[in-house]
């Protein structure tokens, strides 16, 4: 997908740039040359250096050394509509000298040095008046103050004069380019419309056209190279190594499968530890098949390299003779697949191309990467076998690498309505063949285009329709009703001939298609443009304008940043493909002083679970970001770089591989991820899953809890969980979701609900964009409360042993100093005695006060939590009260009044009942309606 990205901009860019080019040159010839711009300008700048004294502008531009400098042989005049005359540029002392001679007045053009010095000639000839700025006679001002340090030297004299004319002209110079960049601006509004270069339209295009788009990205890299090349030999220095233009990925897989040939085939030879036990595991009748049927030979035997060696017809990877055959196969049918599809009147009759699958091409490529990989494993370390099968190894994943991503260019959704904007015509003649697939649909329609030159602009036929035209769905196909011992496919297609309804200008005929039921399309007419197209046209060609009149020097500049961009792009991917071989690898650590590293114990070479789960091509790509040595392990540079670069990401500062950096690094999870959980599974309560430290670090920032867990753990704690229920309220309550009616709540009731993480909780979180962040409850306490809901007994009935009670709530009790009980002993007040606890403990840093587990005295007088001396309500007082909040501790009498058997924490009332969050009621932590007649007092803890 990068590299999609990457050429849509790379062809959007070389567009840009072309246009660039020409409106620069359109300008300068139409307002530089015909219409004199830089003489014009002079005579501007004249005007303001003199001050605007029209007659001694004149008598400069007639003097004769000035008047050299012009073509022709015409008066100097005023500059009129068309055009101006007079010389484009002054040098500085030729002007100098020309307004001293001016200013004398001398009939034979005499230079006052003659009888004056500058002293005596400024006090002379000045007026006796200074006149004001920009008026005439202003530029005795000027004089004067260039004067001083000068008042008898002439040459210091002319060369102040000089300078301060060159100060003048780069003012001057800014004018032109001013006039020229809003000049630039309407020749390049022009030329988008002349040309219709709508930036929506061709953004379109290049995204939905593979081909187009790789040519124009593979010519924009060649014309930065020959640009860079230039400009290194304009400065006289040695051309700069440009990387060369990507190949298109057939070919790039094709070039990788000739590479891996020609090294299996010399490591084929020494290759040690082979035993028919392996040749064995590609049996179709093996129940532990390593790999089955690869590939069938659908090429003739001229097609293969070695005669000799056809193939049966189902080749097996568990041989690596295959191997020397196969790749040749491959290759030619990768060609094949490159061939136009043959079409005459009918889409889909090409049988041997439907032979061959690019899918079952990359699979096979896939498998057999694997085995080379595990024969090479098998010989000796060191051996030219090894490193031979290492380098096929490499060769063949970046040969997959490749069909991959053409696998995804031929699999672009396929958008039929651009198919009929394209070439309805065609479209209407293709639909027709009652053989035809939504594929070969699509490839006929293409085909038609064939001879045809479809640039992604201009006013053609087809760039029209894309740009103004519209197509109207009617309504969706009817449903076909297929015959016993018939299929869709064979149903004839419902739609007529091709039908031309009105007709414009611009969109030309208004063609109908009546639709297709077999294939599954809608009824589809071409319409005209409308105001939302016009709209969209006008702001496209907008665009183009605006970034074509930045100019060709700043695309250039783009571009070339762009081209290393996408260079760097694609050899971060190869390194990351590349699998080191151990030994050399081991070598390479032993000989560059990583003992060191191995002897200081704060570098272990795996710190938790995900660093012990990763592979080599996963170290190596996490390097290749890092710009650190490429070594396959953990050594200390790699993590002295993850450690500079966690801050950066906003991520806690550590030296430790977490899944959050890698996936912002490297940009994709762990291929060895799967050996322990899917990136989309769920986590559960008590497992080991190595992204539990990140999760617990994201669940700490969103609910403002950040010394909640210390350190993170490698599996899912209760404190995790709970971590996740509070976020999971909070989004509720946010949401708009009041008590009784929130699904967390709900959730509490149902045995385990709470204790899973959801895949789409645990994806949001490790994306880093789950927002907002939560800020603390007004009573904190109730966070460590609010966390708990859906902690319940381990067993119905309660368990009467600690073994096997919910640890839990045996932490409930240890709050309370009851080392003892088990879950079947009322814990109602043990859980609220934890809750304020933890509270006080964590959030306030003070000591542990150890709380009473019975409910009947717990927040009364004498309790550890009872701060005030009355409580906020009580039995009798008026309801509802107004002094209770959120968090306050309630005690209730259940069974008769006034005997106090339940505790919990306020959360809400109305007329009658007061909502609860408590402990031990229905055997677990939960959201609670009790009658207001239950109530005993309202404590605040």
């Amino acid at each position: 997908m990068d590299n999609v990205i990457l050429d849509v901009v790379l062809g959007l860019l070389l567009i840009y740039l072309v246009l660039a080019l020409l409106a620069s040159k359109v300008q300068e010839m139409w307002f530089g040359q015909m219409r004199s711009g830089r003489t014009r300008n002079l005579h501007k700048m004249l005007q303001e250096a003199v001050g605007h004294d029209g007659s001694l502008k004149d008598k400069i531009l007639a003097n004769p050394s000035i008047f050299a400098l012009s073509e022709g042989n015409k008066k100097v005049a005023t500059p009129g509509f068309w055009s101006a005359q007079g010389p484009s540029a002054i040098p500085p002392d030729l002007f100098a000298r020309a307004l001293l001679v001016a200013l004398y007045d001398d009939p034979q053009h005499s230079h006052p040095s003659k009888i004056y010095t500058p002293e005596a000639f400024v006090r002379n000839k000045a007026p006796a008046v200074a006149a004001g700025a920009g008026e005439p006679g202003s530029v005795w001002s000027t004089l004067r103050a260039l004067l001083p340090g000068y008042e008898a030297d002439w040459s210091g004299f002319e060369a102040a004069i000089a300078d301060w004319f060159k100060a003048v002209g780069e003012r001057a110079d800014g004018w032109y380019q001013r006039y020229a960049q809003n000049r630039s601006l309407w020749v390049a509004l022009a030329l988008a419309v002349v040309l219709n270069v709508d930036t929506f339209v061709l953004s379109d295009r290049l995204a939905n056209d593979p081909e187009l788009r790789r040519s124009l990205s593979t010519l924009a890299q060649n014309v930065n190279a020959l640009f860079q090349q230039e400009q290194a030999a304009q400065r006289g220095e040695a051309a700069p190594a440009t990387p060369p233009a990507a190949l298109a990925p057939d070919l790039r897989a094709g070039k990788a499968l000739d590479q891996a040939a020609t090294l299996i085939t010399s490591a084929y030879g020494d290759v040690a530890k082979f035993d028919t036990n392996f040749a064995l595991m590609g049996d179709r009748k093996s129940t532990n098949a390593v790999v089955g049927e690869c590939a069938k030979a659908s090429t003739t035997p001229k097609e293969i390299l070695n005669p000799d060696r056809q193939p049966s017809s189902n080749v097996f990877l568990s041989n690596p003779i295959n191997w020397l055959y196969l790749i040749p196969t491959l290759q030619s049918e990768i060609q094949i697949l490159r061939r136009p599809v043959r079409i005459q009147g009918d889409a889909a009759q090409d049988p041997t191309r439907d032979k061959i699958s690019l899918v079952s091409i990359h699979d096979c490529i896939a498998r057999m990467s694997g085995l080379v990989d595990l024969v090479a494993k098998r010989q000796a370390a060191g051996s030219s076998a090894r490193e031979n099968l290492n380098g096929a190894v490499t060769q063949l994943k970046l040969a997959v690498d490749a069909l991959r991503e053409w696998l995804a260019d031929t699999s672009v959704p396929l958008s039929f309505k651009r198919l009929f904007q394209t070439d309805p015509e065609a479209f209407i003649r293709c639909s027709q063949d009652p053989t035809v697939s939504r594929d070969s649909l699509r490839q006929c329609v293409l085909a038609a285009q064939t001879g045809r030159v479809n640039l992604p602009f201009g006013w053609g036929d087809a760039n029209r329709r894309l740009s103004l035209c519209h197509v109207e769905v009617e309504s969706a196909p009817p449903v076909v009703v297929v015959a016993a011992g018939a299929s869709a496919a064979s149903t004839p297609a419902l739609n007529t001939p091709a039908q031309r309804g009105m007709s414009d200008s611009l969109c030309g005929e208004h063609w109908r298609f009546d639709g297709n039921p077999a294939l599954r399309l809608p009824r589809m007419q071409l319409a005209g443009p409308d105001a939302w197209r016009w709209l969209l046209l006008v702001l496209g060609l907008a665009c183009t304008a605006l970034f074509v009149a930045l100019g060709a020097p700043f695309w250039f500049d783009v571009l070339g940043r762009v081209v290393k961009l996408r260079a760097a792009g694609s050899k971060a991917r190869e390194d990351a493909l590349t699998t080191p071989d151990n030994a050399a690898a081991t070598a390479k650590k032993a000989g560059s002083g990583a003992a060191e590293d191995d002897a200081d114990p704060s570098f272990a070479p795996e710190r938790n679970v995900l660093e012990k789960i990763l592979t080599a091509a996963d170290l190596l790509a996490l390097q290749a970001v890092l710009q650190v040595p490429r070594t396959g392990q953990l050594d200390k540079a790699t993590r002295a770089a993850i450690e500079t670069v966690s801050p950066k990401l906003g991520l806690p500062a550590t030296d430790e591989v977490t899944l959050v950096l890698f996936q912002q690094l490297v940009g994709r999870l762990p291929e060895g991820l799967g050996s322990l959980n899917s990136p989309s599974a769920s986590m559960k309560l008590g497992a080991a899953d190595v992204r539990s430290p990140q999760v617990s670090w994201e669940l700490m920032r969103l609910t403002a809890f950040p010394n909640r867990i210390a350190p993170p753990p490698p599996k899912v704690t209760d404190d995790l969980r709970a971590l996740a229920v509070l976020w999971r309220y909070k989004r509720e309550v946010t949401a708009g979701q009041a008590l009784p009616n929130l699904t967390v709540a709900t959730d509490a009731n149902t045995r385990g609900k709470l204790d899973e993480i959801t895949a789409a909780d645990v994806s949001l979180l490790l994306s880093g964009n789950a927002v907002p962040a939560f800020a603390r409850e007004a009573a904190p306490w109730m966070d460590w409360a609010l966390g708990e809901l859906g902690q319940r007994e381990a067993q119905s009935p309660a368990a009467t042993t600690r073994a096997a009670s919910n640890p839990r709530i045996l932490e409930y009790f240890a709050a309370c100093g009851d080392n003892v009980s088990a879950e079947d002993v009322a814990w109602c007040a043990a859980f609220v005695s934890w809750v304020l606890q933890r509270h006080q403990v964590v959030d306030l840093g003070q000591a542990a006060a150890p709380g009473n587990a019975g409910s009947k005295f717990f927040g009364g007088p004498g309790s550890t939590f009872g701060s005030a001396p009355q409580p906020q309500w009580r039995a009798g007082d008026a309801w509802p009260p107004t002094a209770v909040a959120s968090g306050d501790v309630v005690t209730l009498a259940q069974a008769a009044r006034g005997v106090v058997d339940h505790v919990g924490f306020y959360m809400g009332s109305n007329a009658t009942h007061v909502w609860v969050l408590s402990g031990n009621f229905s055997n677990r932590v939960g959201i609670d309606s009790f009658p207001m007649g239950q109530i005993v007092e309202i404590r605040r803890p």
